[in-house]
């Protein structure tokens, strides 16, 4: 089995289905908006590129175009439920933040995507504990991007909601796929930061758009060696694949993107199981038709 840990879905602004007016403001002089304007990948597109790609399941990530509405990959995970589930945002203000996730929780969301997770002045007002609390009584995971420098009060709050399970995107290494016009000369600089927050034992990684950090073609043989040790370091059980394709199709196929793992030879039948769908079965009680 394999289960894509973050894909998108989102439809062109238009009158039936309008994106959220902020979104061009807040992206419109940023790649990540140029990548969506315009485009569609909407749930039947990406059941149809999964396939291609012999992919079975997917979580829906939630993009951000809609603002704090998760009703279009909430409806997809309904409408698909052996095949589609949601890590959404939230509004941590809210006041019926909670309710409003229990209620998502029943419909098919498995996890939160905390993108301003990373402000140590929030963190010490306690801004988003209503929200880890709810993720905690849930079992649901939560997923956030990584800034460097690394952030001591965040790790503090890792051990302070020991019950969730936290996974980073990318496999924390601070560069989101794909660096369009701009690639690091090392990738993987901040390994050796990476590999100590192994000690977080509820702290896990997203494998997601790797292979846009190599700079050879398939199968990013210059990539192994890192994966492997981050793997080994984490234990597979706290790493789990994913595509992020609709970010990285430029740069290589969906199929490539699958398929590298299985050309590692370091990497143990048992672990790339773990990697591509059963660390998401064990950490989100999701167990797709």
């Amino acid at each position: 089995m394999i289960i894509d840990v973050q894909v998108h879905v989102w439809y062109s602004d238009r009158p039936s289905r309008p994106w959220d007016p902020s979104y061009r403001a807040t992206y419109r002089e940023k790649q990540s908006f140029l990548q969506h304007a315009g485009q569609s990948n909407g749930p039947e597109m990406a059941k149809l590129e999964m396939a291609e790609a012999g992919v079975d399941a997917a979580l829906l990530t939630s993009l951000g175009i809609y603002g704090w509405d998760i009703e279009h990959e909430l409806q997809a995970a309904e409408a698909n439920p052996g095949v589609f589930q949601v890590v959404g945002v939230v509004d941590q203000f809210s006041p019926g933040v909670k309710a409003h996730i229990a209620a998502s929780a029943e419909r098919g969301l498995r996890g939160v995507r905390l993108l301003e997770l990373r402000d140590p002045a929030r963190i010490a007002r306690r801004e988003f504990d209503r929200v880890l609390e709810a993720c905690s009584d849930l079992g649901l995971i939560v997923v956030l991007p990584m800034v460097y420098p690394l952030n001591l009060e965040l790790c503090e709050l890792f051990r302070r909601f020991g019950d969730v399970f936290f996974l980073f995107n990318h496999l924390a290494t601070g560069y989101a796929p794909p660096i369009l016009g701009f690639r690091p000369s090392d990738p993987f600089e901040r390994l050796d930061t990476i590999l100590e927050l192994a000690q977080i034992k509820n702290l896990g990684l997203k494998l997601t758009g790797a292979p846009a950090l190599s700079r050879e073609p398939y199968p990013f043989r210059d990539i192994w060696d890192p994966v492997v040790e981050i793997v080994r370091t984490y234990g597979a059980d706290r790493v789990a694949w994913g595509s992020d394709y609709t970010r990285t199709a430029g740069l290589h196929s969906y199929r490539q993107g699958v398929d590298y793992l299985r050309e590692i030879p370091q990497l143990a039948e048992e672990e790339k199981q773990l990697l591509y769908a059963g660390t998401v079965i064990q950490r989100t009680g999701w167990r797709p038709a």
